[in-house]
């Protein structure tokens, strides 16, 4: 969550209390002889400040690739806008060998290092480790405006893979040998074979992106080989 500190470029609001705040005009009466000061209606409030228009920019990188979904909660009886871009839309090589690092004319920057355009806040948004920017504008309105809490959180798919036959060596540890890339490891099922050999227990030793390593154990503790079974779950 953003709150309670809201990091960010802030306009036309102030944080207080952990609540992101917009000022309001603070003006009793315009000073325009011809506006009255309260319309005399005994229902009819004497005065209502109103809030101006606050933007608030933020920077937010995903640790991981995945869905981007935001949970605003938000007062803002004008309505209010959510923009999002990429912070550098532009790379400084393509990573193509045959392709220059720079083009070589003085009168071209070496890298502009451009944000990408605002795009409207579709509800969701794939997003990879790299830098975005948002910007949330609540506009102008009779009364109070503010921003309690803005949630932001990427989901990943699951993926999940079977690994049959895995024969685990008498000494060291065996990488299970995993076929999908991972970010994650969260779980790991073993099943030991009945081969006939002396395993009787079979060990997680760690859960490596690079292959989960495991051990078989006989009855008197000591590492022998065995063959397993494997279930892989992760992101």
């Amino acid at each position: 969550s953003l709150a309670p500190d809201f990091p960010g470029v802030l306009t036309n609001g102030a944080v207080a209390g952990g609540i992101l705040n917009t000022e309001n005009t603070g003006d009793f009466w315009s000073g325009d002889p011809a506006n009255v000061i309260w319309t005399g209606e005994p229902g009819a409030d004497f005065w209502t400040p109103r809030s101006l228009t606050m933007t608030y920019q933020w920077s937010y990188r995903p640790p991981v690739a995945g869905r981007l979904t935001m949970t605003l909660d938000i007062l803002a009886p004008g309505g209010y806008s959510l923009e999002m871009r990429e912070a550098l839309a532009s790379l400084i090589w393509t990573g193509e060998p045959a392709a220059a690092l720079w083009s070589g004319n003085p009168d071209q920057p070496f890298w502009d290092g451009s944000a990408g355009a605002w795009q409207p806040w579709a509800g969701s948004a794939h997003v990879t480790a790299r830098d975005y920017d948002f910007r949330l504008i609540l506009h102008a309105a009779p009364g109070e405006s503010l921003v309690r809490a803005i949630d932001l959180a990427v989901d990943v798919p699951d993926q999940t893979e079977v690994l049959n036959d895995v024969v685990l060596s008498a000494s060291g540890v065996t990488r299970l040998p995993i076929t999908k890339s991972y970010q994650k490891i969260v779980n790991v099922g073993l099943t030991l074979q009945d081969d006939g050999g002396g395993a009787v227990n079979v060990y997680l030793v760690d859960k490596s992106t690079a292959g989960p390593g495991v051990i078989a154990r006989d009855a008197a503790a000591q590492q022998v080989q065995a063959g397993v079974d494997a279930t892989i779950q992760g992101y």
